[in-house]
C-alpha cells in the first residue's frame, strides 16, 4: 500500500462454523507494526448477520508511522479495548484507548486516556486525558456522525506554553522556562455552516519562575518569558471577538 508492505510474523486461533454462526476463538495476528486479538462472534453471517466481537490492539506508532506519510518522528504506543455489537450496517462500539509514552519529535513523555461510544447516528467522547508538557488536558463531546451537530468542552490545566510552542514550530528551539496556560473551552454546532459554531474560551497565562540555588541558599529568577494574563475568545454567527488582559 503506498509502495510500502509488512510482514505477518504470526496468525493463530480458533474458527467454528455451524452452518448458520462463525465462532471466534483467540484470534491472533501479529505484525512489526502491533498485535490484534479477535474473540466473539457472527450470527446468522450469510443471511442477517449480527456482530458479538471483542478487540484488543497493541500498536507500535514508530512503526505504523510511515504508512501515515509523516515527515515528523513518531513514537510510543497506542493499546485499544473495543467491543462491536449488532448488525454491521448499524453497530453499537464501545472503546477504550491508552497511548503510553507517545512522542511527537521532541515532545515526548505525552500519557493519553481515552473513551468513546458509536451508537447509531451519534458519535460520543465519554472521556479524554492527556498529559502533555506538564499540564493535562480533558475533554467530552457528543456529535452527530455526518458532523451536522454536535457539542465539545475541553479544559487544560498547567500547560507549558513554550514547550508546545517550540514543538509546533517544528524547528529546534529551546525555550527558557516561561508562562503556563490554564482554561478551557466550550464549541457547539447545530449545521455544517460556520454560522452555526458557537465557540467560548478562556486562557489564563501565569509566569513561572525558575529557582536556582546554592549550597547555602535558593533563590527564584523570573522567567525571560514574562507572558501573564487572560485571553477570552468567542465566535457566534461567524463573528469572532478576542480579549486579553495584562496581569
Amino acid at each position: 500500500w503506498n509502495s510500502r508492505d509488512t510482514r505477518i510474523n504470526a496468525l493463530d486461533g480458533r474458527l467454528a462454523w455451524n452452518g448458520h454462526d462463525l465462532s471466534i476463538d483467540a484470534l491472533r495476528l501479529a505484525l512489526a507494526e502491533g498485535r490484534l486479538q479477535i474473540d466473539g462472534r457472527v450470527e446468522a453471517l450469510t443471511s442477517d448477520p449480527r456482530l458479538f466481537l471483542h478487540l484488543v490492539s497493541d500498536s507500535d506508532l514508530a512503526a505504523v508511522a510511515p504508512w501515515l506519510s509523516l515527515d515528523r518522528r513518531l513514537t510510543g504506543g497506542v493499546e485499544i479495548d473495543a467491543t462491536v455489537t449488532g448488525p454491521p450496517s448499524a453497530a453499537e462500539v464501545v472503546m477504550m484507548a491508552k497511548g503510553r509514552d507517545v512522542g511527537f519529535d521532541d515532545l515526548q513523555g505525552i500519557q493519553v486516556e481515552t473513551s468513546a461510544r458509536l451508537a447509531g447516528n451519534a458519535a460520543e467522547l465519554t472521556a479524554l486525558t492527556v498529559r502533555i508538557a506538564g499540564g493535562s488536558v480533558n475533554g467530552r463531546g457528543r456529535m452527530a456522525v455526518n458532523a451536522c451537530t454536535g457539542t465539545m468542552t475541553i479544559d487544560w490545566q498547567q500547560l507549558d506554553l513554550p514547550t508546545l510552542i517550540g514543538s509546533a514550530l517544528g524547528r529546534e528551539i529551546r525555550p527558557s522556562p516561561g508562562a503556563v496556560a490554564t482554561g478551557s473551552m466550550t464549541a457547539q454546532w447545530t449545521a455544517p455552516r460556520l454560522e452555526s459554531l458557537t465557540v467560548r474560551a478562556e486562557s489564563r497565562l501565569i509566569a513561572s519562575a525558575v529557582e536556582a540555588g546554592t549550597a547555602n541558599r535558593r533563590t527564584k529568577t523570573p522567567a525571560r518569558l514574562p507572558l501573564e494574563g487572560s485571553i477570552t475568545l468567542d465566535v457566534e454567527r461567524r463573528h469572532l471577538t478576542l480579549r486579553a488582559e495584562s496581569g
